[in-house]
């Protein structure tokens, strides 16, 4: 925010807000708004007439206004209203990315409540939140402007290429940037929030008794047990009493937080069944699913130097997807043992087979047992020829 230095000439000012124009627009009766106040009324303020063509005001006006000399109020340096957005950047930069609290910011507790500009259109607001949370806005093709308006007070670069794109017929370039932006904005989750103490307000207690912070509005949005918990019975817990999560390492507890708040996990080179069944614990099936695609990988590399010598229980794997409902990864278990079962019948786990396994590997062993057989009874077949009497003609 700024503030004007000096006095302001009444040319300046808007007759509805009474502060200085913003992207000011004339009426049919030449009178000058904001184009986000005029929007809000359905007749004119001075003519009284309905509000229905407007036009951009003079050019000259608005480099007048972009001239005028105002004061940073984070910083108090002084520049003209036409560079402050160049501006803010550096001001934040300079000051770390911290600047003081606006002066119509008033804490009431838990939550800061901050009085926007009332020329600020309230849908075009909720629009840059939505934006800020999901990356891809549903946008209103009759509140466009306002919305290309707004995204540049707020210094929403990828939005207004969004509401450009819309605008020329282009919004199938949209998603990419809807995707592009959650993958930058999960880097950033991760960087600046993953087991920070900054802003969080729970944390959880290991069973090697390390502590990991978490922040609820996160935890609870991306995971549906996280969600339950921390509305349930955890509800009053703080950063002073931790949630206690036994059965599983740090490790394992932090690639599933860093999957929650970047959408991506540490999986390969990592232990993928321990993520896994931490996954499945806490109901996040896309997780168990990745997990599933880098262990049925290490299975394959495992094996490069023979089944019987790999230190890859194969077997092992396929209770655990089983009981954990990695189905996916069960049928490729089932799939691998049955397609190699003469090494994997001489491992030592292969008791562990029974059941619906064990009927399932032999149906579909290979090779069959038919094709064996058919085998025996030729070598026999061979055998009894050579020691046969030879043909006489």
């Amino acid at each position: 925010a700024y503030d004007i230095v000096g006095d302001l000439e009444q040319e300046f000012i808007c007759s509805i807000c009474t502060d200085p124009f913003i992207d000011p627009v004339s009426h049919s009766c030449l009178n000058t708004f904001c184009r986000g106040c005029v929007k809000q009324v359905t007749t004119c303020p001075l003519c009284r007439g309905s509000i229905d063509t407007l036009q951009s005001a003079p050019k000259a006006l608005q480099n007048m206004l972009d001239r005028l000399k105002i004061n940073c109020v984070a910083c108090g340096e002084e520049t003209i209203r036409g560079e402050f957005i160049n501006h803010q950047k550096i001001c934040l930069e300079t000051n770390g990315g911290s600047l003081k609290e606006e002066p119509e910011a008033k804490d009431t507790g838990d939550v800061t409540s901050i009085e926007l500009d009332p020329t600020i259109d309230r849908q075009a607001f909720v629009s840059i939140l939505e934006f800020l949370y999901s990356g891809l806005p549903v946008l209103q093709s009759n509140n466009l402007e306002e919305v290309l308006r707004v995204a540049h007070l707020f210094d929403c670069q990828e939005l207004v290429t969004i509401v450009k794109n819309i605008q020329n017929g282009e919004e199938d370039l949209n998603p990419s940037i809807g995707t592009w932006l959650n993958d930058t904005t999960g880097e950033r989750m991760k960087k600046n929030f993953l087991n920070k103490s900054k802003y969080c307000d729970v944390a959880f207690k290991l069973d090697n008794n390390s502590i990991v912070y978490g922040h609820r509005a996160v935890l609870a949005t991306r995971c549906h047990v996280m969600n339950r918990m921390l509305n349930g019975s955890y509800n009053e817990k703080t950063i002073l009493e931790p949630i206690h999560i036994t059965d599983t390492s740090a490790k394992c507890f932090l690639a599933l937080l860093e999957y929650l708040y970047s959408d991506h996990a540490p999986i390969e080179n990592s232990d993928g069944i321990g993520i896994l069944k931490l996954a499945h614990r806490f109901g996040v099936s896309r997780l168990v699913t990745l997990c599933e695609l880098y262990v049925s990988k290490s299975v394959e590399v495992s094996i490069e130097r023979g089944i019987l010598k790999s230190a890859m229980n194969v077997i092992g794997l396929l209770l655990d997807a089983q009981k954990h409902n990695a189905n996916q990864l069960a049928d490729f278990c089932l799939h691998f043992i049955s397609q190699n079962y003469e090494p994997m019948s001489k491992r030592s786990e292969w008791n562990l087979l029974t059941g619906r396994n064990l009927e399932f590997i032999e149906k579909h062993r290979w090779p069959p047992l038919s094709y064996l057989q058919q085998i025996g009874e030729y070598e026999k077949m061979v055998a009894g020829t050579e020691h046969s009497d030879k043909c006489r003609i």
